[in-house]
């Protein structure tokens, strides 16, 4: 028998929770094709692109909150056009820890935004193309919530 410290525990908890996004965003977003998988697996063809880009203004485009607990673990995607900007919004209290949020651009580029106990606002630009997002964290108390958004530029 042996102990894991909780430090370490959280840690090794923290790594496999965002290995596991990773791979169900890669899977979602068709990076990652289960075409040679056997006859047990599947993949549903995705809708017409043109009906999945953003609107022009203000258009809803992820929420990620900790609904009261301890933890953040949220993955998705979603459209855009050539243009568009993202607008993230984030409240937070965080206490004993943070929040990553992980964007994926079409072309596979990352970004890394770590929020914890202060609210912020921040703009990024959009490139056309299927973009990807992971918010993973742990912490002590409070609460969280990010927003995103896209409008036009122009």
């Amino acid at each position: 028998m042996f102990t894991i410290q909780l430090g370490r525990r959280k840690k090794v908890l923290t790594m496999i929770s965002f290995c596991l996004i990773v791979v169900c965003t890669l899977i979602r977003t068709n990076m990652v094709s289960f075409a040679d998988a056997g006859s047990g697996a599947s993949q549903k063809p995705l809708p017409e692109a043109e009906e999945l880009i953003c609107p022009q203004k203000g258009a809803p485009v992820f929420k990620v909150s900790n609904n009261g607990g301890r933890e953040v673990v949220q993955s998705g995607s979603f459209q855009a056009a050539d243009g568009q900007k993202l607008i993230i919004e984030v409240a937070a209290d965080l206490t004993g820890g943070n929040v990553d949020l992980f964007l994926f651009s079409p072309s596979g580029k990352e970004e890394r935004l770590t929020f914890g106990s202060s609210d912020i606002t921040k703009t990024i630009e959009l490139s056309e193309g299927t973009w990807a997002y992971n918010a993973t964290g742990f912490f002590e108390s409070g609460n969280i919530t990010i927003n995103g958004t896209t409008e036009s530029s122009q």
